[in-house]
């Protein structure tokens, strides 16, 4: 195993080369921007590659047939990932399936694509998995559309929390209600403050843009939802009319530490256009209320207001004759210290990963929203 950032130096001598480059969702041509995986392949033009190329990165319905007729002298395959954010590991070695797409007018390569499958399913620790050897372009709607159908099980049980908060119902026994339905199960269905992450929001955008043309409504629903809840979550905390909000964890789900287009970011510049300029931020724990090396709660800027953002500072209570100091200096641990004061706590450091629910302190008695996100 070599690491190189030499890309010819790698793909000279190699028979298969996997391609799992970003691939953004750009908003302004309503498609992902498949640069990376293209300067990819203008390098194996380039050195002549003679092996098998697998695209991994999630592309639009259709792009792997029209970039093959494109680099007619590549072998091209499509190969989608269906990794759950905090779990790629275990899911890369206990794969629900594994899907290989042949463009159409490639036909011969089909050999191939069960070769790489066969290869995918050696790594896997459980035997038996269901390989699918299908067009390019089916594999592709297979990924946009698993992941839509994600998106839309959680704009789902969001909105349903969004009327039993509405009508001062109890969301949890009715969502335990419904998920007793084997039809529908008890599970992925905690309601959060929208779907985000890096896969969830942009194949939903790019799935509805591959509709054009296509009667549909419930696609356009599922994207339109997700807005539709954030809205919902920031003007729900602004009617307390909070003097400071806090938001505790910016993750984009439980379990993880990637606050990459996590929702909570939605819904803070929303509070954040309605003039609550206060904003501040805990970064993500794992275990450990001090975070996972001890770290004390850090200021985090918000997206568009950051000059307004306050530094965050521990309130020490005085007592009599002590200062600033809570305690005596006798009682407190200075460590080596031998100097007639104990040494200056050191600043927080500003940045953090962003989370999970929204705390909106007002001014008798605090008043706190709080939602469970999955």
């Amino acid at each position: 195993l070599t690491a190189t950032l030499d890309g010819q130096k790698a793909y000279e001598k190699a028979d298969l080369v996997v391609i799992a480059t970003p691939t953004n969702y750009d908003t302004a041509r309503n498609y992902f921007d498949t640069s990376s995986i293209e300067q990819v392949l203008d390098l194996l033009t380039y050195i002549s590659f003679n092996g098998t190329v697998v695209i991994k990165s999630t592309v639009p319905v259709g792009y792997t047939e029209a970039i093959s007729r494109s680099y007619p002298n590549l072998k091209l395959l499509f190969s989608p990932e269906f990794l759950r954010e905090g779990h790629a590991l275990y899911d890369n070695m206990h794969p629900t399936r594994i899907v290989v797409g042949v463009p159409f007018h490639r036909e011969q390569l089909k050999p191939a694509a069960e070769t790489f499958a066969g290869l995918l399913a050696e790594g896997a620790m459980d035997k038996d998995v269901e390989q699918l050897v299908v067009g390019s372009t089916e594999a592709e709607a297979i990924k946009l559309f698993a992941n839509t159908y994600l998106a839309l099980r959680v704009s789902y049980f969001n909105e349903l929390d969004t009327y039993a908060e509405s009508r001062g119902l109890n969301a949890d026994e009715i969502i335990h209600g419904v998920g007793l339905d084997p039809r529908i199960g008890l599970h992925y269905n905690n309601p959060s403050f929208g779907y985000g992450g890096y896969c969830l929001p942009k194949d939903s955008k790019q799935l509805l843009a591959n509709f054009n043309h296509v009667p549909q409504n419930l696609i356009r629903a599922i994207v339109d939802s997700n807005s539709t809840r954030k809205d919902f979550i920031a003007s729900q905390v602004a009617a307390r009319r909070p003097r400071l909000v806090g938001v505790y964890r910016l993750a984009m789900k439980k379990g993880s530490d990637n606050f990459r287009q996590s929702s909570i970011l939605g819904v803070m510049e929303r509070l954040g256009e309605r003039g609550h300029d206060r904003l501040r931020a805990h970064p993500p724990c794992r275990g450990d209320r001090r975070g996972a090396r001890g770290q004390r709660p850090r200021r985090v800027q918000a997206p568009e207001r950051r000059h307004h953002l306050q530094p965050l500072r521990r309130r020490a209570q005085r007592r009599p004759g002590q200062g600033l100091h809570a305690r005596p200096l006798e009682d407190r641990r200075v460590g080596s210290h031998t100097g007639s004061h104990p040494p200056r706590p050191r600043r927080r450091r500003i940045g953090a990963p962003w989370p999970c629910c929204v705390r909106a302190f007002a001014s008798a008695p605090p008043a706190i929203m709080q939602t469970h996100v999955l």
